[in-house]
Order: C-alpha cells, then structure tokens, then sequence
C-alpha cells in the first residue's frame, strides 16, 4: 500500500482508503514499511544500518 492512501493514524489501527471504503489495519498487521524503496522497519528484526536485519 503507498503511504497516500493512508488517511488517519489512530491508537490501535491505521485508516487506509480503501478505494471503495476505508479500510482499518490494526499495526499488529504491519509487516514491513518502506521508505524510498528501503526497509525502515520489519516485524522481528531490528533494522541496521544499511538496511539489513
């Protein structure tokens, strides 16, 4: 999903637009995010510098 479509964070979840709806993600759902096309942040690994877990 592109970080443009994200509309509100809120304390359990975040509000995406869904196309037709919005849509809410609780952050326990989070796998991974990107920043310019870098791991920022993935579930169970520290992210070093570099990018690398």
């Amino acid at each position: 999903m592109q970080g443009d479509r994200i509309l509100a964070l809120d304390a359990q979840y975040l509000e995406v637009d869904a196309g037709t709806h919005v849509a809410c993600i609780p952050y326990h759902r989070i796998l991974r995010i990107l920043y310019d096309d870098e791991v920022a942040w993935e579930r169970g690994g520290r992210v070093e510098e570099g990018g690398e877990t």
